[in-house]
């Protein structure tokens, strides 16, 4: 009977991790713009969502500690009442008793950490990253309370990390910086275009705008052979149709 109540505690467990692991990919996915808007207008989960973001390394470091508990339950709970189950049945088999222990152990061992795989991280982790707004708002509350619970060895796990990685010299940092670059704008504007979100022409517009800056007078310059000039008299439709002429 306690094997069953064991299993039931792990099952509890496995939605826990999910949710961690939810947590963890949603804010990491989310388009922070968009939180902002919706937190503006007054959506109570978005605001609670654009907090969150504000200690995002403490969030996703709390998230990390909840995945590590609950696995850790999951294999010393999930384990041995799996192999309870499987110990009759292979006994039944004719196997050795000295042999039954350890194939049923082993039995265990891939059931339960092929559960916490599938319902645990990867279906939490799949929804994330297909609908990361809906799925923030959804954990935001459990996580940041979490969060709040576990404040002490959140604090001294993420400053002890910390510590280490200004010893490579890289300093921390508390959230993701919201401002994107001019090489991180480019790729957006091609990937919109080749989705069809964005019109062509508009795409080359920005696309050349944004390469712009990577170019030298050379580059741009006319050589002098090809150059087409008018006199200083020239009468503004003498202008017009050199330019159409030539496309300049």
């Amino acid at each position: 009977m306690i094997e069953l109540v064991w299993l039931l505690v792990s099952a509890a467990l496995i939605i826990l991790c999910g949710l961690f692991v939810a947590a963890e990919f949603s804010l990491l996915a989310v388009n922070r713009s968009m939180v902002e808007r919706k937190a503006a207008r007054g959506d109570r989960g978005a605001k609670g969502v654009a907090t969150a973001l504000q200690s995002l390394s403490t969030q996703l470091s709390s998230a990390q500690l909840g995945i590590t508990i609950t696995n850790l339950s999951i294999g010393f709970l999930a384990e041995p009442a799996i192999a309870y189950y499987f110990h009759a049945p292979l006994t039944n088999l004719g196997i050795p008793e000295s042999a039954v222990h350890g194939i049923s152990l082993a039995i265990g061992l891939t059931l339960a950490t092929a559960a916490t795989m599938i319902f645990g991280e990867l279906v939490p982790k799949n929804m994330a990253i297909a609908r990361p707004l809906k799925t923030a708002k959804f954990v935001q509350g459990f996580q940041r309370r979490f969060t709040k619970i576990m404040r002490w060895p959140i604090r001294i796990l993420n400053n002890s990390a910390n510590w280490v990685l200004r010893k490579f010299n890289v300093e921390p940092q508390e959230e993701l910086a919201s401002a994107r670059s001019a090489d991180e704008l480019l790729s957006l504007v091609r990937r919109s275009a080749e989705k069809g979100t964005l019109a062509k022409e508009t795409a080359e517009m920005m696309e050349r705008s944004l390469t712009f800056g990577d170019l030298t007078a050379l580059d741009v310059m006319t050589p002098r052979t090809r150059m087409r000039t008018l006199p200083k008299d020239a009468t503004a439709q003498q202008v017009i149709e050199l330019a159409r002429d030539t496309g300049l």
